[in-house]
């Protein structure tokens, strides 16, 4: 899609610099100016306003020495006629010196406005000091009259009457400057105020102008970007007339977005193919799709890939040819190209290559047979997983892009995965092809030993039963001690083929059960009644608790055998003194039949391998206990078909407790069911 273009006429390149500059000369222009004229329309107010402070500044200082000094003057003079001490005149001569001093200076410096009023305080002291010299003259102990001290005392209120008048006129002429310098401060800041508000309006238009000049066809980069963000990969910024920079940035997205858009199909087309490559778990397959989707998507004439043998397999080759392909890729497909491998190089050319080491010529000649001119060859993998790919164009075909040589890299790199993946299941579908027919024959082989050796055995205990009634005869004490020890072992052997027998039944799946209503507590008695003589004999205590009714849908016979395998375990790992307890309980839904013991126990990290055909614990094989490792493993399976779960507490050298979880029976009884998985 296009993004609307923004046109200009413009006679020569704009740059953003230029707009910048030519707004803060426009700034500048208007501050320089407004200056200008403040500075030309206040100065000489200002000035005059300074100058009169400065004048009125001098002659108040001037007025207030003449005054300092003729109080002064007055202190001694009266200080004098109280106690007539010569001190006193003294420091009224000096008081005399510093007023005539002061008051010439006053003269000086006073505006000609003032003039007339320094001349009355002139005049005013002169009269105080013409009847106050006398007085300071007369001998010590002099007292002037009443009438003298009285008109001394009025002329020097009029001398400080008239210094206090000047200083009154001095203060005015002070207000008035002050005032002045207000009120052209007032000025100022308006003509300030107005300055910057004149400064602001100019930066505002002058940075308007620059902002569309800018801004403008920055949001039409900006919109094209957004485009491309948003996966329209053909989005593109056209505009004319902007800035040289912005005209730069504007090249550079396109620029990108063509790359990125290449990249974007590219990696989507890869990952389509990579994935289309993995959902087969042939060889074969794998290499046909990667061929394939190679050579339609790069518009290529031929792609050969050899997969290396591995192991007892062949090495592959995959040849794909367009419909309109030019060449024959079969020599190219028998052609080793060895020396990419040990570096998974990769060799990508716009033509066959004349001469030279690299590719060889043999290859060389197999790819010009191909009609190739443009040429990729990629090497993957390694090990049985390695191999390479060539991608071939015909002569004068375009060459391949960087992008084509990553595209290709990806798929190559997903197909060993995927080789590797179907090597592998290849080999385990064969393995468990294997072991299936290992593990049928194992059976069959079970179940025909066991039938074997039943019915010779079942001659042997029926004999045996014959003799020991003493049908065929009495007995001596010692041929029936015999007989009894064949007979435990016919017994052992006998339990040993039942054991076999229906390992193999559960393993072919004729395993059947024929369930009925159950009372698990009464079984409990039976078999705790059963091995009670096994127990007394071991020297092991066998203690049941089972009330009940504890109804259970289950198979007698085989949880019968569960009990019996159980207290078998029990009892045998047991040491002579120990004790075995069997209970039976219902806990909510369920029954529980828990066989404890104290016997030597189990090692923790044997526990998960107990219901293992065959498995017997460590402990157990170096106490040299009999065994054959089938009955935990059989009572699991009887309780598994009966719902019901098995676990185990254990602690070595202070016992085992199994606890058996069978579902209560909480519906009417029904007739007998066989079932059978």
């Amino acid at each position: 899609m296009r993004v609307p273009a923004l046109r200009r006429r413009q006679r020569r390149p704009v740059t953003v610099a230029g707009l910048l500059k030519r707004a803060f000369a426009a700034l500048v222009v208007v501050i320089v100016i407004g200056g200008t004229v403040g500075v030309i329309a206040a100065g000489p107010a200002y000035r005059s306003a300074n100058r009169e402070l400065a004048e009125t500044a001098r002659t108040r200082t001037a007025n207030q020495d003449v005054r300092a000094a003729l109080a002064r003057a007055a202190l001694a003079l009266y200080g004098y006629q109280l106690t007539g001490e010569v001190p006193y005149r003294f420091e009224y001569q000096s008081a005399r010196s510093a007023y005539d001093g002061a008051l010439e200076r006053l003269g000086q410096v006073a505006s000609p406005e003032d003039a007339a009023y320094v001349e009355d305080l002139r005049q005013n002291g002169q009269n105080w000091w013409d009847l106050a010299d006398p007085q300071v003259a007369a001998p010590s102990g002099a007292r002037p009259t009443g009438g003298a001290v009285a008109a001394t005392q009025v002329r020097y209120a009029r001398t400080v009457a008239a210094s206090q008048e000047i200083d009154r006129r001095l203060s005015a002429r002070n207000a008035r400057a002050f005032k002045t310098i207000h009120r052209l401060n007032a000025i100022g800041l308006v003509g300030l105020t107005g300055l910057t508000l004149l400064g602001m309006a100019v930066v505002a238009l002058v940075g308007s102008l620059v902002t569309r000049r800018i801004t403008s066809p920055l949001r039409h980069v900006a919109a094209a970007v957004e485009e491309l963000s948003r996966g329209h990969g053909d989005a593109r910024v056209t505009i004319t007339g902007a800035p040289v920079e912005i005209m730069a940035v504007a090249a550079a997205v396109n620029k990108a977005a063509g790359q990125e858009f290449e990249e974007r199909r590219m990696l989507a087309e890869s990952q389509r193919l990579a994935v289309a490559i993995r959902r087969h778990m042939s060889r074969a397959g794998a290499l046909s799709t990667a061929a394939r989707g190679m050579g339609e998507l790069l518009g290529a004439d031929h792609v050969v890939i050899m997969g290396a043998p591995g192991g007892e397999e062949d090495a592959v080759a995959e040849v794909w040819s367009a419909p309109d392909a030019v060449g024959d890729p079969t020599t190219l497909a028998r052609t080793p190209v060895n020396w990419t491998l040990p570096d998974a190089g990769v060799f990508v050319a716009a033509a066959v290559p004349d001469g030279g080491e690299t590719p060889p010529e043999a290859e060389r000649a197999a790819l010009r047979a191909a009609g190739a001119g443009p040429v990729i060859t990629i090497a993957f993998g390694e090990g049985d997983s390695a191999g390479h790919v060539t991608v071939v164009r015909r002569a004068g075909g375009p060459a391949f892009t960087p992008f084509d040589v990553q595209f290709v890299t990806m798929v190559a790199g997903a197909l060993s995965r995927a080789l590797t993946q179907a090597r592998l299941f290849e080999r385990e579908h064969r393995l468990v092809d294997r072991l299936q027919e290992v593990d049928a024959a194992k059976t069959e082989f079970l179940s025909t030993v066991s039938h074997e050796l039943r019915t010779p055995l079942t001659s042997v205990t029926g004999y045996l039963e014959v003799l020991l009634d003493q049908d065929a005869g009495p007995l001596t004490s010692g041929q029936e001690r015999m007989l009894r020890v064949i007979e435990r072992n016919a017994e052992r052997l006998r339990s040993l083929i039942e054991d076999l027998l229906i390992v193999s039944r559960i393993e072919s799946g004729s395993f059947a059960l024929h369930t009925v209503s159950v009372d698990s507590s009464a079984l409990v008695a039976t078999a705790c009644l059963a091995f009670e003589p096994a127990a007394v004999k071991a020297g092991v205590t066998l203690v049941c608790v089972a009330e009940g009714p504890l109804p259970v849908r289950g198979d007698p016979e085989q949880l019968d055998r569960v009990l019996m395998n159980l207290l078998s375990n029990a009892v045998k790992f047991s040491p002579d003194g120990g004790t075995v307890t069997v209970a039976a309980r219902a806990e909510g839904d369920d029954i529980l039949i828990t066989v404890r013991d104290t016997g030597i126990g189990i090692p923790a990290e044997e526990v998960p391998h107990l219901f293992t055909r065959f498995f017997r614990a460590s402990n157990a094989t170096r106490r040299e206990i009999a065994g054959t490792g089938l009955g935990l493993p059989i009572v699991a399976a009887i309780v598994d078909r009966h719902g019901g779960t098995i676990t185990v507490a254990t602690q070595e050298g202070e016992g085992t407790t199994i606890t058996v979880r069978l579902p209560r029976e909480t519906a009417e009884p029904e007739e007998s069911q066989t079932s059978d998985e």
